[in-house]
């Protein structure tokens, strides 16, 4: 198993801002453009995120997948954009920070729920 199977259960979760925080920690900067290819990032939008604010490059990226994909935008995608970039380029993703951020966010959703 890559990352295991706790997410499985949260696959459909629709990602706020500060689970694209967490998530955004487990991509090296140094793999952001080969990653973005895997979220089906054009060169314009690449582009448009790096002229930006350059304080997080990996978490705009997944701001703006977000903002393109719209509802369709879920951790069960996301996780399987990672993966392919994983699979193409080892060290794109970490797999423990990954498993570290769906750990948080995933806690984080059954504490709101539980309250």
């Amino acid at each position: 198993e890559w990352i295991g199977n706790e997410w499985q259960e949260h696959r459909y979760k629709k990602l706020e801002d500060s689970d694209l925080l967490f998530l955004s920690r487990a991509i090296h900067p140094e793999s952001f453009n080969s990653v973005a290819l895997h979220f089906d990032l054009n060169q314009m939008d690449v582009e448009e995120i790096q002229t930006g604010q350059q304080t997080d490059l990996c978490c705009q990226m997944l701001n703006k997948w977000k903002f393109k994909n719209g509802d369709e935008a879920t951790l069960g995608k996301l996780i399987q954009n990672l993966f392919s970039s994983w699979i193409s380029e080892n060290i794109s993703v970490e797999k423990e920070e990954l498993k570290s951020a769906i750990s948080k966010m995933t806690m984080v959703n059954n504490e709101e729920t539980a309250s």
